[in-house]
């Protein structure tokens, strides 16, 4: 199957995998690949799926403080794909 995805998203596309990477790396320590993302690359990522349901950016987000250590989680699994990242975790235990 390929996706094919419209130009304007496409940025955030490449994040989201490369976040989806870190998220699985995380929890899988034998992972040889050595993935590094800083907080604010977070945080933006966060501002950045929000944004696509929500008219807010980083200025709204830091206002309202809609993201926090919990919520930025949340928001985060949902953009990697949570199902996807629970069945790989799972799959590794077995």
């Amino acid at each position: 199957m390929t996706l094919e995805v419209s130009e304007e998203y496409q940025d955030l596309m490449q994040t989201s995998e490369k976040m989806h990477k870190y998220v699985i790396h995380q929890w899988n320590e034998d992972e040889e690949e050595e993935l590094q993302i800083n907080d604010s690359e977070i945080l933006l990522y966060g501002c950045d799926l929000l944004s696509l349901n929500y008219r807010v950016g980083l200025k709204e987000c830091g206002a309202l403080r809609i993201l926090n250590t919990e919520t930025l989680g949340t928001v985060m699994l949902c953009g990697c794909g949570l199902k996807d990242v629970l069945k790989n975790v799972e799959s590794k235990k077995n």
